[in-house]
């Protein structure tokens, strides 16, 4: 039973191991974090193909799941009634346990250091790889490692060659889980059991710019739901229903998991100072739930505000994963970081390069629908330019279009550095604009932040 300490109180980690690849000296290695309720035996499948292709397969069991530490009475009282500033730093903890886990690999021998050819090729190294609500985690980590010790970061620097978040879900972002009627039944009080077939289906979206209509929520009836493929004996042995992880994910999302997600991706005093040649990709699975779009739509239009304000953030680039369900991680995990093959950049859920668009399944337009897609986008480009010169007097607001108040936000940044750092106090209250669902305007085709 392989665990790892990561911490000075004898907090363990379960993780399961895929062993060092045959033949292989200077291997990579992929670190896996599960998401809500499904456990690390969800990755085994990658795990027995990852030796074959020269990697290294780690999968790990968060807190309070299977063979991994519990959590304590006290950290149990802060996901019953904890104020969003203990839920920040229950959040930085759980980060932080993340980043002792990298590195006590390093030092057990798992992980090979980080090398760069003349060709500028990369051997060894780690991947760090979220799914889905694992993404909180994975965020934590990267928000708040400059809480480290100084050989820590030291160690971190030089064997973590990328982040992969796929399918981030909106409240790990500071987002609503529910927008313009639509909702998902992940966070109802009793969660039913047709959750996983839905959470698992594959959709068809029509090209979204913000237009809730082009989301579907009829699973495309030619696709069996992935849950649903399997039998009982492989469902008990990939998931375990946790109380605990869903208060987890009801934590304050504009507070607490909104001020987490600009720390970890924009905040440029953290790009430049803490892994500041870290790669970062948000892959979105083409055929997942209605989140999917709507998460590569907040990030890409961060990214752009951000770039317009000359803000420079981590290298970031948001991508599709063709024909992929919210559950088909081994088609991404395969994509990403065996072959690195090339994938669409994310345009509004349209694909931007021409050879992708050439292929089957993809969207194309009739002459009318783009004479209408651009009649959109000119009313769009005007609304656009209109709330420019409102955007530093408005309040802020998600795209689910419910206000709030930034000065909620900027209290708990204030209250500890560690927690989140001042330059996100004069940025934060700008990430959103009032309805900018409705009318924010993409017009670059190329989404890849690398300044």
């Amino acid at each position: 039973m392989p665990t790892a300490p990561v911490d000075s109180s004898g907090t363990q980690l379960y993780y399961e191991d895929s062993g060092v690849p045959p033949n292989s000296s200077a291997y990579t290695t992929v670190v896996a974090i599960h998401g809500a309720f499904f456990h690390c035996g969800s990755f085994r499948r990658l795990l027995a193909c990852g030796p074959a292709h020269g990697l290294r397969c780690i999968s790990v069991n968060c807190r309070g799941y299977p063979l991994s530490t519990p959590y304590s009475l006290e950290e149990l009282g802060i996901m019953r009634e904890g104020d969003v500033h203990a839920q920040g730093l229950f959040l930085q903890a759980r980060g932080l346990e993340i980043a002792s886990l990298l590195v006590w690999l390093y030092r057990a021998g798992v992980v090979c250091p980080l090398e760069v050819m003349a060709d500028r090729k990369q051997s060894g190294g780690l991947a760090l790889y979220g799914w889905s609500a694992g993404n909180k985690e994975v965020l934590a980590f990267l928000a708040h490692a400059d809480a480290l010790p100084e050989e820590s970061c030291r160690i971190l620097a030089i064997i973590l060659r990328s982040v992969i978040l796929y399918d981030i879900p909106r409240f790990a972002l500071g987002y609503s889980t529910s927008l313009l009627g639509l909702s998902q039944p992940f966070f109802q009080a009793n969660v039913p059991s047709s959750c996983w077939s839905w959470l698992s289906a594959y959709y068809t979206h029509s090209p979204f710019y913000g237009d809730t209509s082009n989301l579907s929520q009829r699973p495309d009836a030619d696709k069996t739901p992935t849950w649903d493929r399997l039998t009982a004996a492989e469902r008990d042995s990939i998931m375990v229903y946790s109380d605990t992880e869903l208060r987890f994910c009801k934590f304050d999302p504009r507070v607490v998991f909104k001020a987490n997600y600009v720390r970890a991706l924009l905040d440029p005093a953290i790009a430049k100072n803490v892994f500041p040649d870290l790669q970062v990709t948000v892959v979105i699975g083409e055929k997942s739930i209605w989140e999917a779009p709507t998460i590569g739509y907040i990030v890409d239009r961060d990214l752009q505000r951000s770039r317009h304000r000359g803000i420079k953030t981590r290298h970031i680039e948001v991508v599709v994963q063709r024909g992929a369900n919210h559950f088909d991680r081994l088609c991404l995990f395969t994509s990403v970081c065996l072959s690195r093959a090339e994938m669409p950049k994310f345009d509004g859920f349209e694909f931007a390069s021409a050879e992708c668009a050439s292929k089957p399944g993809n969207y194309h337009l009739s002459d009318t629908g783009l004479i209408n897609m651009l009649l959109i986008l000119s009313l769009k480009l005007f609304f656009n330019l209109f709330l420019h010169f409102l955007e530093h007097e408005s309040e802020t607001s998600d795209i689910d279009g419910g206000k709030r108040e930034s000065s909620a936000t900027d209290d708990f940044l204030t209250k500890d550095n560690r927690t989140c750092a001042a330059p996100i106090t004069a940025t934060i209250g700008k990430i959103t604009d009032s309805n900018s669902y409705s009318i924010h305007l993409s017009l670059s085709p190329t989404r890849t932040i690398s300044d």
